[in-house]
Protein backbone atom coordinates (compact mmCIF):
# COMPACT_ATOMS: atom_id res chain seq x y z
CA UNK A 1 0.00 0.00 0.00
CA UNK A 2 3.25 2.15 0.98
CA UNK A 3 4.71 1.56 -2.69
CA UNK A 4 0.90 2.46 -3.96
CA UNK A 5 0.81 5.79 -2.79
CA UNK A 6 4.99 6.58 -3.36
CA UNK A 7 4.46 5.71 -7.13
CA UNK A 8 1.05 7.53 -7.38
CA UNK A 9 3.00 10.50 -6.82
CA UNK A 10 5.94 9.75 -9.06
CA UNK A 11 8.20 8.85 -6.11
CA UNK A 12 10.35 5.31 -6.66
CA UNK A 13 9.53 2.14 -5.33
CA UNK A 14 10.80 1.18 -1.83
CA UNK A 15 12.21 -1.71 -0.17
CA UNK A 16 11.65 -2.07 3.62
CA UNK A 17 13.99 -4.57 5.81
CA UNK A 18 13.48 -5.51 9.30
CA UNK A 19 16.08 -6.75 11.63
CA UNK A 20 15.94 -8.15 14.99
CA UNK A 21 18.39 -7.09 17.73
CA UNK A 22 18.91 -8.67 21.21
CA UNK A 23 20.47 -6.71 23.85
CA UNK A 24 23.27 -8.76 25.67
CA UNK A 25 22.66 -6.39 28.62
CA UNK A 26 20.20 -6.42 31.21
CA UNK A 27 18.06 -3.79 30.91
CA UNK A 28 19.01 -1.96 34.01
CA UNK A 29 22.55 -1.92 32.72
CA UNK A 30 23.70 -4.92 34.53
CA UNK A 31 22.75 -4.24 37.92
CA UNK A 32 20.40 -6.73 39.63
CA UNK A 33 17.54 -5.57 42.16
CA UNK A 34 18.97 -7.46 45.10
CA UNK A 35 22.04 -5.79 44.54
CA UNK A 36 20.71 -2.34 45.12
CA UNK A 37 18.58 -3.11 47.28
CA UNK A 38 21.52 -4.78 49.65
CA UNK A 39 23.24 -1.92 48.94
CA UNK A 40 20.76 0.79 50.11
CA UNK A 41 20.54 -1.49 53.19
CA UNK A 42 24.04 -1.18 53.73
CA UNK A 43 24.39 2.33 53.69
CA UNK A 44 21.59 3.09 55.84
CA UNK A 45 22.96 0.39 57.99
CA UNK A 46 26.28 2.35 58.09
CA UNK A 47 24.76 6.10 58.20
CA UNK A 48 22.98 4.91 61.68
CA UNK A 49 26.44 3.48 63.06
CA UNK A 50 27.86 7.16 62.68
CA UNK A 51 25.09 9.04 63.72
CA UNK A 52 24.86 6.43 67.00
CA UNK A 53 28.73 6.75 67.15
CA UNK A 54 28.33 10.86 67.01
CA UNK A 55 25.69 10.83 69.77
CA UNK A 56 27.64 8.90 71.87
CA UNK A 57 30.67 11.22 71.26
CA UNK A 58 28.43 13.97 72.28
CA UNK A 59 27.15 12.71 75.01
CA UNK A 60 30.81 11.93 76.41
CA UNK A 61 31.75 15.24 75.49
CA UNK A 62 28.84 16.92 77.64
CA UNK A 63 29.92 14.72 80.10
CA UNK A 64 33.65 15.96 80.65
CA UNK A 65 32.90 19.24 80.25
CA UNK A 66 30.62 19.21 83.19
CA UNK A 67 33.10 17.47 84.98
CA UNK A 68 35.21 19.77 83.97
CA UNK A 69 33.07 22.46 85.28
CA UNK A 70 32.66 21.02 88.76
CA UNK A 71 36.38 20.46 89.50
CA UNK A 72 36.74 24.31 88.26
CA UNK A 73 33.98 25.30 90.73
CA UNK A 74 35.37 23.20 93.30
CA UNK A 75 39.01 24.82 92.97
CA UNK A 76 37.51 27.70 93.32
CA UNK A 77 34.92 26.71 96.45
CA UNK A 78 35.41 29.33 99.05
CA UNK A 79 34.05 28.56 102.89
CA UNK A 80 30.41 30.16 103.28
CA UNK A 81 30.04 30.45 99.99
CA UNK A 82 26.73 30.11 97.87
CA UNK A 83 27.17 26.34 96.51
CA UNK A 84 25.67 26.06 93.05
CA UNK A 85 24.93 23.01 91.23
CA UNK A 86 28.41 22.97 90.19
CA UNK A 87 29.65 21.67 93.31
CA UNK A 88 27.87 18.69 93.17
CA UNK A 89 29.46 15.72 91.06
CA UNK A 90 26.90 14.72 87.96
CA UNK A 91 25.74 11.96 89.43
CA UNK A 92 24.06 13.55 92.23
CA UNK A 93 22.67 16.78 89.95
CA UNK A 94 19.58 14.49 90.33
CA UNK A 95 18.85 13.53 93.99
CA UNK A 96 20.68 16.38 95.68
CA UNK A 97 20.85 20.26 95.95
CA UNK A 98 23.67 22.22 97.20
CA UNK A 99 23.05 25.42 99.32
CA UNK A 100 25.89 26.26 100.88
CA UNK A 101 30.07 26.04 100.95
CA UNK A 102 30.31 24.25 104.65
CA UNK A 103 34.36 23.13 104.10
CA UNK A 104 36.81 22.27 101.60
CA UNK A 105 39.81 20.25 101.74
CA UNK A 106 41.97 17.89 99.49
CA UNK A 107 40.18 15.50 98.17
CA UNK A 108 36.33 17.15 98.34
CA UNK A 109 34.37 19.92 99.56
CA UNK A 110 31.58 19.41 101.66
CA UNK A 111 28.47 21.15 100.82
CA UNK A 112 25.09 21.75 103.11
Amino acid sequence: MLDMSLAARGLPKTTSISATFKSSQNPSNGISVPIVAGSAIAGFVVLLAFMLCGVFLLRRLRKQAAHRAFLDAFRLAKVGDRATKRLTPLQLHRWYVAEEVLGRGAFGCVVK
